[in-house]
């Protein structure tokens, strides 16, 4: 299963992906009083030109499944934007529950709204469908086998999520979530998920490739720091195919009751890659995954220096910028049945049964590239063309003493 690991490495592993760092948290707690807002501290929207987007689209009409720790919609930025949604672990847990505070963070990155000095989403009107795939537990049990990612998809589309968002990730896979994951697309649902923050590990020689992320079907998401550069922890390779940013960012600690700035990672840039999606989706809803897919990989900015160069080990295709879509009116939607990225696997599983192993390309027209160990040292391009805006301010260092969680859950079968 995508969640659970094999043993108990591979699942802090698992836990320093899902709160977005390499175990090492960059914290600050912010309090309405004693700091600036936390609007202020989110340099990315303004990076992106959030607010001028935001008199074309703000998301309304569309639903972001978030596949995370669950959401507590009773932060002030979600109050009235989180849907039921199912918790696929802990049938007798509502997902409306969230201790750790990523899935809160990542809800309120997509679709805050910003009230009580909260977070403020990048698609403050689209709704979140939370959905639990990962819980904190006192027991230090590791489970195998799980169903939960496959189930935790199906009951997304099925409950008119169009996009996806999974800022989580292991290394050990199950093969009925790439099923989950081919009837999602079939059913016209984009899937995001974030690369992994392992990156530094790669370039020691060690694998840093996770899971959904590396599944065909699946956008694969990296991340990018204030400068529009790859972040040096941001896990790479050929199945990358867009970035958001990631660097230092005001998220939900200790549970959901404080906002700390901490290191991001790829958690946050999918999240953010989401939430673009979800603002193009709401500006053109005759649009299918595809299409809007499709003018997302058009319009992603990289270096001027790469322009010519195939697709980057680092940032894919590029960064995210929706601002190109809504604003510019640029990007060719093109053909509304033929998916971008994996068009030969679902074009030749439609007319068989069998299997279809992708083919890499460096084309945004053609397969991705299939998952394989990759501990290489990546290419040169560093980045997509995107203005940021100055930093957040004094950052205390806690360092790696990080508290260990563990991730439970029941064998289950997906539905």
């Amino acid at each position: 299963m995508a969640l659970i690991s094999r043993s108990k490495q591979s699942a802090r592993q698992l836990l320093s992906t899902l709160l977005g760092t390499t175990l090492l948290l960059l914290l600050l707690p912010i309090t309405p009083a004693a700091a600036a807002s936390v609007r202020d501290q989110q340099w990315y929207l303004d990076a992106m030109r959030a607010e001028e987007m935001w008199k074309v689209s703000k998301g309304a009409g569309v639903t972001v499944a978030v596949l995370d720790a669950g959401v507590d919609p009773n932060v002030p930025e979600l109050r009235g934007q989180v849907l039921p949604g199912t918790n696929v672990i802990s049938r007798d847990r509502p997902a409306h529950s969230d201790d750790i505070g990523h899935g809160t963070t990542i809800a309120g990155v997509i679709a805050g709204t910003g009230a009580g000095n909260g977070l403020r989403g990048l698609a403050p009107e689209a709704k979140i469908l939370p959905v639990t795939v990962v819980e904190k537990s006192d027991e230090p049990r590791f489970f195998e086998g799980l169903d939960s990612v496959a189930e935790a998809i199906d009951y997304a589309v099925d409950n008119g999520a169009k996009i996806i968002n999974c800022s989580f990730g292991s290394s050990y896979d199950q093969p009925s979530t790439q099923k989950a994951i081919d009837r999602a697309n079939r059913k016209g649902v984009l899937i995001f998920a974030g690369a992994g923050n392992f990156g530094k590990e790669q370039r020691r020689g060690k694998s840093g490739h996770q899971y959904p992320a590396r599944l065909p079907g699946v956008v694969a998401v990296g991340a990018t720091d204030k400068q529009a550069k790859h972040m040096e922890l941001s896990s790479y390779g050929p199945h990358i195919a867009l970035t958001g940013p990631g660097d230092v960012t005001p998220q939900r600690c200790d549970g959901t009751q404080r906002i700390c700035i901490q290191q991001g990672g790829t958690s946050v840039a999918t999240a953010v890659v989401s939430a673009s999606a979800a603002l193009i989706w709401s500006k053109h809803p005759d649009w299918t995954a595809n299409q809007v897919l499709r003018v997302m990989i058009k319009t992603a900015g990289r270096p001027e220096a790469d322009k010519d160069l195939p697709r980057s080990h680092l940032i894919g295709f590029g960064g995210v910028r929706p601002r190109m879509v809504l604003l510019e009116g640029e990007g060719d939607p093109g053909d509304p049945d033929t998916n971008p990225l994996f068009a030969k696997r679902y074009a030749e599983r439609s007319a068989s049964a069998s299997p279809v192993s992708p083919t890499p390309s460096a084309s945004p027209s053609a397969e991705s590239p299939a998952p394989a160990e990759d501990t290489a040292a990546p290419d040169s391009s560093t980045g997509a063309t995107v203005t940021v805006a100055a930093g957040v301010g004094v950052l205390v260092l806690v360092g790696a003493a990080v508290a260990t969680v563990i991730v439970r859950g029941r064998r289950r079968r997906a539905g």
